[in-house]
């Protein structure tokens, strides 16, 4: 829904961040949130080091002076950081810039934990798979096993083993590690 107190293209914009799949957020110095889309709640949420407390950013204590630097090295340039998650648990990622006018970070953070769904460019028309065969690749690159597939689909065992074998002889794979391999450059995010 449009916002009727902005102009019409900020209300489109503003849309459209927050629809956005990859999680962003705008703090200030104090680390409270001024503005974060469902992406960026879901990322923290999932983070065993960064909570949300009342529109705060909570900062697990043994990263805090991490935190802190990461924020005070940022420039008008976006600048990464990686943390690792409490006991080696997987990653949260953080890209962001400041903006000296405001003195808000514009951050876009990721975690490992959290669900997200890999986006892939149409590579099914390029490879000229089938509807099933592309449904099969995109399966086994959200992480799916041949069996998970064919219980989700509500079909035999063989029928998707064949849909793989074709989908793999159509792109050139000769197993799982080069399937991956040919399609990672079609990943958007």
């Amino acid at each position: 829904m449009l916002r009727a107190d902005l102009e019409p293209t900020d209300a489109l914009a503003l849309g459209w961040l927050s629809a956005d799949f990859r999680g962003r957020m705008i703090i200030d110095p104090l680390w409270r949130i001024h503005w974060w889309n469902d992406a960026a709640k879901r990322a923290i949420g999932a983070s065993s080091i960064l909570q949300e407390q009342d529109c705060q950013l909570i900062v697990d204590a043994a990263i805090v002076g991490k935190f802190s630097t990461f924020l005070s090295h940022l420039k008008a340039q976006f600048e990464i950081e990686i943390l690792t998650l409490k006991d080696g648990a997987g990653h949260f990622l953080m890209l962001g810039y400041h903006d000296p006018a405001t003195e808000f970070f514009c951050l876009e953070v990721r975690s490992s934990q959290a669900q997200e769904h890999p986006i892939f460019a149409d590579f099914r028309s390029i490879y000229g798979l089938t509807e099933s065969e592309g449904h099969a690749a995109r399966a086994l690159l959200g992480g799916q096993t041949v069996t998970e597939i064919a219980r989700d689909r509500n079909v035999a065992l063989d029928t998707v083993r064949t849909q793989v074998r074709k989908l793999y002889g159509k792109i050139g794979a000769q197993s799982r590690e080069k399937f991956f391999k040919l399609l990672l450059p079609f990943r958007i995010i």
